[in-house]
C-alpha cells in the first residue's frame, strides 16, 4: 500500500473513533467538537495547498473558507446554547454558516472550471433536472412549510429558510462538477461522497429542526461530522491533484451509467409525485410552484432526448462511414484506388459464374523498366508513376469493365462482356499499351515505362485458376520473347 493510502486508512479510522467517541461526551463538549471538526478540515485543506500545492489553489483556499466559515458559526453556536444560554438561532453564528455554502458553492465552481475542456452541454442539462428535483422536494418538505407558518417571526423564517435554498445552489455546482467528463478520478468520488454526506446532514437535520425533534448529540450529528472530516480524507486522497486537472473529452456523448440514470429518474419523478400527494391530502397551495417546476423538467428532458437523438445519428453516421471506409479498403488498394487482387478475383469469379458459356477475358499487365524508375528516381516517384499509370487505365476502358492492381507493378483488367469479339480485345490491348507507353513527368524528368500484356479468354465452364494462370503465362511470355509486347494464350479445356 502507498505511503498516500495508508494515511489515507488512518485518518479515516481515527476519524470514525473520534464521531463514535462524539456521542459519549457531555452537550457543551459536544459543541466544541463541531469547532475542532470544522478547524481539523479546514487546516488540512490549507496544508494540502501547501505541502501538494494543490491546484488550482484559488479553488481549494475557497474550500478552505467553507469549514472556517462554519468554525465561527459553531462557535457562536456554543457561545449562546453553553455559555449566555440563550436561543441559538437566528445569532450572527448563522450567517457564518451561510457564508460557508457560498464559499463552498465557489470553490466547486472554480473546480469544475479547472476540469473542463469544453461546454458539456448534457452535463449541464442533467445538472438542471437533478438540481430541480431536489429543489422541488426541498421546497415541499422544508421551504413551503416554513413560509407559510405566520406565526414564527419573519427573520427566523427567512434565515431557516436560507440554509435549504444554499443547499440547492450547493447540489447545481456540485452535479455539474461531478457529471463532467468522463475521466472519473477515484478522488472525485471521495469528494462526491463528502459533498453527498453534507446534503443529506442538513436536509435531515433541517426536518428534525423543523418538527423540534433535533437536539445535540442527535445521530445526525455524526453525518455532519463526517462531512466535515471527509475534506481530510479528499486532501489525502493520493490522486487528489486530478481534481484540478482538465478531464479527456467529456463525451460529448455524456455518460449513461446507471447512478446517473438513478439520479436523473428519482428527480424527474419528485414533482410528480409531490402533485399527486397534495391533491390527494387537499393541500393545494402549492400547485402552481409544483405545476411549473414540472413543465421546467419535462422540457429540458425534452431538449437532452433531442440532444441524445442527434448524438445517436451521428453516432451511426460516422459509423457507417467508417463501414463504408473499412469495406473499401479491404477491396482496394491503397496507392492507386484501383481494387485489390482479393476484390479483383471475386468478380472474376462472379463473372464466370453469371456467364458459364465463356468469353470472359482477363489481361494481366507488367510494367518494363519500372525497377530502373524505382532506383534512380526514388520510391516516391515510383509510387507516382503507379498511381499515373493506374489513372490511364482506368481512363482507357469502359465502367462495366474492372482494373486492378495486383501489387508491385502488376496489373490486370477484367472485360466481362462476353459479346464482345477478338477485335474489340485487340483495340483494347492497343489502346492501354499506347496510353502506359505516353512520357511521365517525374522530377522534371520525362519518363517512358512499356507494358507486357498477357490476356486469356474462358472457355465454357472454365475454372477461374486456370484462366488466371493462362493469362499470367501469356503476360510472362509476352516479356521473355521482346519487352513491351502483348501476346494471348489460348486456355485448355477443363
Amino acid at each position: 500500500m502507498m505511503a498516500g493510502s495508508r494515511a489515507l486508512a488512518r485518518f479515516v479510522i481515527v476519524g470514525i473513533v473520534c464521531i463514535g467517541a462524539y456521542f459519549f461526551l457531555p452537550a457543551p463538549a459536544q459543541n466544541l467538537a463541531f469547532v475542532a471538526s470544522n478547524l481539523v478540515a479546514a487546516g488540512m485543506i490549507l496544508s494540502g495547498v501547501r505541502s501538494r500545492r494543490l491546484q488550482p489553489r484559488g479553488a481549494w483556499l475557497l474550500l478552505a473558507g467553507s469549514p472556517t466559515a462554519a468554525t465561527l458559526g459553531n462557535a457562536a453556536y456554543f457561545v449562546n446554547d453553553s455559555l449566555l444560554h440563550v436561543a441559538p438561532f437566528p445569532s450572527v453564528g448563522d450567517a457564518a454558516f451561510l457564508g460557508g455554502y457560498l464559499l463552498l458553492a465557489a470553490g466547486l465552481v472554480r473546480l469544475q472550471h479547472s476540469r473542463a475542456t469544453h461546454r458539456d452541454r448534457p452535463a449541464l442539462l442533467d445538472a438542471a433536472i437533478i438540481t430541480i428535483g431536489f429543489a422541488i422536494a426541498s421546497w415541499v418538505v422544508l421551504m413551503a412549510p416554513l413560509l407559510h407558518t405566520l406565526d414564527i417571526p419573519l427573520l427566523t423564517r427567512l434565515t431557516a429558510l436560507a440554509y435549504p435554498a444554499a443547499d440547492v445552489l450547493v447540489v447545481a455546482v456540485a452535479a455539474r462538477l461531478l457529471l463532467s467528463g468522463r475521466r472519473h478520478s477515484p478522488a472525485l468520488g471521495w469528494l462526491a461522497g463528502t459533498v453527498v454526506v453534507m446534503i443529506v446532514g442538513d436536509t435531515t437535520f433541517a426536518v428534525l429542526n423543523l418538527l423540534g425533534l433535533y437536539h445535540t448529540g442527535h445521530p445526525v450529528d455524526a453525518l455532519i461530522l463526517a462531512y466535515y472530516l471527509g475534506w481530510g480524507a479528499v486532501v489525502l486522497h493520493p490522486r487528489v491533484g486530478d481534481l484540478g486537472t482538465a478531464t479527456i473529452d467529456s463525451d460529448r456523448t455524456a455518460g449513461t451509467h446507471w447512478p446517473r440514470l438513478v439520479a436523473l429518474g428519482v428527480s424527474c419523478l419528485v414533482a410528480p409525485i409531490a402533485l399527486v400527494t397534495q391533491v390527494s391530502s387537499g393541500q393545494l397551495r402549492d400547485l402552481v410552484v409544483l405545476r411549473a417546476a414540472a413543465v421546467v423538467v419535462v422540457l429540458l428532458v425534452v431538449v437532452r432526448m433531442a440532444g441524445l437523438v442527434a448524438q445517436l445519428e451521428t453516432t451511426l453516421a460516422q459509423r457507417h462511414a467508417l463501414q463504408d471506409e473499412l469495406a473499401y479498403r479491404a477491396t482496394h488498394d491503397a496507392l492507386t484506388g484501383l481494387v485489390n487482387r482479393r476484390e479483383f478475383t471475386e468478380q472474376l469469379e462472379r463473372a464466370l459464374r453469371d456467364h458459364p458459356g465463356g468469353g470472359i477475358t482477363v489481361l494481366f499487365l507488367d510494367l518494363d523498366h519500372f525497377k530502373a524508375v524505382n532506383d534512380s528516381l526514388g520510391h516516391g516517384a515510383g509510387d507516382t508513376l503507379l498511381t499515373v499509370v493506374a489513372d490511364r487505365l482506368r481512363d482507357e476502358l469502359r465502367t462495366d469493365d474492372t482494373v486492378a492492381r495486383l501489387g508491385g507493378d502488376e496489373f490486370a483488367v477484367l472485360l466481362a462482356d462476353p459479346s464482345l469479339g477478338s477485335e474489340h480485345l485487340v483495340v483494347v490491348t492497343e489502346r492501354l499499351a499506347t496510353s502506359v507507353r505516353r512520357p511521365i513527368h517525374l522530377h522534371g524528368i520525362a519518363v517512358q515505362v512499356g507494358v507486357s500484356i498477357g490476356h486469356a479468354t474462358a472457355g465454357p465452364d472454365h475454372p477461374l485458376e486456370r484462366l488466371l494462370q493462362a493469362a499470367d503465362h501469356a503476360m510472362y511470355a509476352a516479356k521473355t520473347t521482346s519487352v513491351d509486347q502483348a501476346r494471348r494464350a489460348a486456355p485448355r479445356p477443363a
